[in-house]
C-alpha cells in the first residue's frame, strides 16, 4: 500500500475511534431506566412436609420440593393473570386510553417477574423490574399478596372438605355406638350376663371412645378453620428503588472505550508507518 493510502486510513481509523465512544456513549444515555423492587416471604407447608419436628433427610427432600414448586406458582399464568386484573395492568399499559390485550401484558409482566429462594432457607423473593420504580414495589407487593390470598383460599377449602369427611365418618360411628348400645340392652334384658353380654359391654366402650376421637378431632378442625395458620408470611414489603439497575452507565462507557482505543491505536500506527515509511527512489 502506498505512503499516502496508510496515512489516509490511519486518519479515517483515528476519526472513528471517538466516533465509536460517542456513539456508545450515546445510545447508553438515551436507553430507558430500569429500576428494581423486592419483596420477600416466607412460605409454610400445610400438610406433610411440616409435620416433622426433627430435621431429617427425607423432611430437607420434601421443603426443597415444596419450595421449587411454590416458586412455579407464583410466576404462573393464573397468578400472573390475577395481579394484571388486580391492577388494572392492561389499562395502565394500554396506549391512549385502550386496553392492552391480557396475552401481551401477560408477556410484559412475565418478563418483569423474577422469582427465587433466598440462600437456603424457606424465604422466597420476588423480584420486579420496570421503568416506574412505583410500578416495580407495586407489583412485587401485589404479587405476593396474591399468592398469599391463594394459599389461604385453598387452605380453607381444604379444611371444610377435610371437616365434611370427619362428620361423614362420625355419623357413622354414631350408628355403630347405637348398635352397640342396642346389643347390649337386648342381651341385658334377656338377663345373659355371660361372655356375650361382656363382650358387647366391650365392644360398645371401644365404639364409644372411637367416637369420642373423631368427635374432637371434628372440633379441632372447626377451629383451624375459624382460625386459620398463615401459610404465607409477607417479611419484607417491596419499597420503590429510585436507584437504576440499568443501563450501566460506567460499564457501558468502559466497554465503548475499550472499543474505541482498537481503531484510534491501528489508526496512529498506520499514521506512523506511513510517515515514516520511504518513496521508493526513481530509476535514474
Amino acid at each position: 500500500m502506498k505512503k499516502t493510502g496508510l496515512m489516509v486510513l490511519g486518519v479515517i481509523l483515528v476519526v472513528v475511534g471517538p466516533l465509536v465512544f460517542l456513539a456508545g456513549t450515546a445510545y447508553t444515555l438515551m436507553l430507558p431506566n430500569i429500576y428494581e423492587s423486592r419483596c420477600r416471604i416466607s412460605v409454610h407447608a400445610t400438610g406433610p412436609q411440616g409435620a416433622c419436628d426433627a430435621p431429617c433427610p427425607h423432611c430437607a427432600l420434601e421443603s426443597s420440593s415444596f419450595l421449587r414448586t411454590q416458586i412455579e406458582i407464583i410466576q404462573s399464568k393464573p397468578m400472573l393473570y390475577e395481579v394484571i386484573n388486580r391492577l388494572n395492568l392492561q389499562r395502565e399499559w394500554g396506549r391512549e386510553g385502550e386496553r392492552l390485550p391480557r396475552d401481551v401484558a401477560y408477556k410484559i409482566l412475565q418478563n418483569s417477574v423474577t422469582v427465587l429462594q433466598h440462600r437456603d432457607t424457606s424465604l422466597i423473593v420476588i423480584s420486579v423490574k420496570r421503568d416506574n420504580p412505583n410500578e416495580a414495589a407495586k407489583i412485587a407487593n401485589e404479587l405476593a399478596t396474591t399468592y398469599r390470598d391463594s394459599r389461604l383460599d385453598l387452605q380453607d377449602k381444604e379444611a371444610r372438605e377435610s371437616i365434611d369427611k370427619v362428620r361423614a365418618v362420625l355419623n357413622e360411628q354414631r350408628a355403630r355406638v347405637d348398635a352397640a348400645e342396642k346389643k347390649v340392652t337386648e342381651l341385658g334384658a334377656t338377663n345373659e350376663e355371660g361372655n356375650p353380654y361382656q363382650r358387647a359391654l366391650t365392644d360398645l366402650e371401644s365404639e364409644r371412645f372411637i367416637y369420642d376421637q373423631l368427635n374432637a378431632k371434628l372440633r379441632e378442625k372447626i377451629i383451624a378453620l375459624k382460625v386459620p395458620r398463615n401459610p404465607v408470611e409477607i417479611i419484607d414489603l417491596a419499597e420503590p428503588n429510585m436507584r437504576p439497575v440499568s443501563p450501566n452507565l460506567f460499564m457501558n462507557t468502559l466497554l465503548s472505550l475499550a472499543v474505541a482505543v482498537v481503531p484510534t491505536l491501528a489508526g496512529i500506527v498506520l499514521v506512523v508507518v506511513g510517515a515514516t515509511r520511504k518513496r521508493p527512489e526513481p530509476n535514474p
